[in-house]
């Protein structure tokens, strides 16, 4: 059994079963299939999780505003992705999170906050005093960045404590959403998709669970300069909020293994192919469609002496036939693998 101080071990036991799955039938090629399929289901996830912020707005601008909204959050989450995938190795430091942050929330600024702030709708709800906020932070890093948590744990981890802290002056729960999926999508686990009917909860799950922190807090456990170090009452509400989200991360694996399974497998022999060039012609064709069409493919050469490629695409056999046999006379044969 997994050990774990912060999800159940038999939900990270299943997380692991599921991801090893994905990590081991997923094809490797040279394209950019994996990560592109992880993406579209960060995407999802964080749309979703822009819908979570509470319209401030009068009901008459209400409508207006989203649509303004969706177009502005659409290019916010795009350049946030950019630089994630660009500059995230495994690693989060507090120029990633800076960045990060002023590209979802440009009032997050280039430095953490310097004021004190209060948490809407919960009037006893604060978060520590700006001059603690780097030292909090050096402790969520510190701890975020130790290999013996596993990725859900860091990821979750992460989320708790960094709306706890509240780092920044605005945009702090998209930011601790953002991070805790680009923290499971790096290691090849599904972003975790937070429905929009479930914002009353989380947010009453996050004021449960700081309520919980405050008071180990203030019992005086909060002496390492790691927070793993503050092992969570598996009946505490930190512990509910994390497994949670475990919970969440679950359904999204779920989610990502039925699209996998949905997309065609084919393998397409070359019979004609008398040098490796040519083979290697046909699978550029192939990348090359799925490139212009924007649609996520893997095409990679299994067995090079005899001319043997695998596909993983949305396309059927006909539409294969006729791109390979338009571009090039080489006998092939094409088989579907279920």
């Amino acid at each position: 059994m997994i050990e774990s101080h912060f999800v159940e071990p038999v939900m990270l036991a299943e997380l692991k079963r599921k991801r090893e799955y994905l990590v081991k039938h997923i094809p490797q090629g040279d394209s950019k299939f994996r990560t592109e399929l992880f993406k579209s289901a960060d995407i999802d996830a964080s749309y979703n999780s822009r819908n979570m912020e509470p319209d401030k707005r009068s009901h008459n601008y209400q409508k207006i505003g989203r649509e303004k909204d969706f177009i502005q959050s659409k290019a916010e989450l795009k350049r946030a992705q950019e630089y994630a995938y660009s500059n995230f190795k495994g690693e989060i430091t507090q120029q990633l999170l800076l960045s990060l942050g002023g590209i979802i929330e440009q009032k997050s600024g280039d430095s953490y906050r310097t004021e004190g702030v209060k948490i809407k709708g919960f009037l006893y709800d604060t978060p520590p005093r700006p001059e603690k906020v780097p030292e909090q932070m050096e402790a969520l890093l510190l701890s975020v960045n130790n290999p013996s948590l596993s990725p859900v744990e860091r990821a979750v981890l992460f989320h708790f404590h960094f709306l706890r802290i509240h780092p920044f002056m605005d945009g702090n729960g998209r930011t601790a959403r953002f991070v805790q999926n680009m923290i499971l999508v790096n290691s090849s686990y599904a972003p975790a998709i937070l429905p929009v009917g479930e914002r009353n909860y989380y947010n009453e799950l996050i004021h449960r669970a700081r309520q919980s922190f405050k008071e180990r807090e203030s019992d005086g456990i909060f002496r390492a300069p790691e927070l793993i170090g503050m092992i969570p009452n598996p009946r505490s509400s930190e512990f509910e909020f994390y497994n949670y989200f475990a919970g969440k991360i679950n359904v999204g694996m779920d989610t990502l293994l039925d699209r996998f399974q949905e997309i065609p497998f084919y393998q397409i022999d070359l019979k004609g192919a008398k040098d490796p060039g040519e083979f290697l012609r046909v699978k550029k064709i192939l990348v090359n469609y799925f490139a212009r069409r924007g649609e996520i493919a893997d095409v990679s050469i299994c067995d090079r002496k005899n001319g043997r490629l695998e596909l993983r695409a949305q396309i059927t056999a006909d539409e294969i036939e006729k791109l390979i046999g338009k571009k090039t006379n080489l006998k092939h044969k094409i088989f579907k693998i279920d």
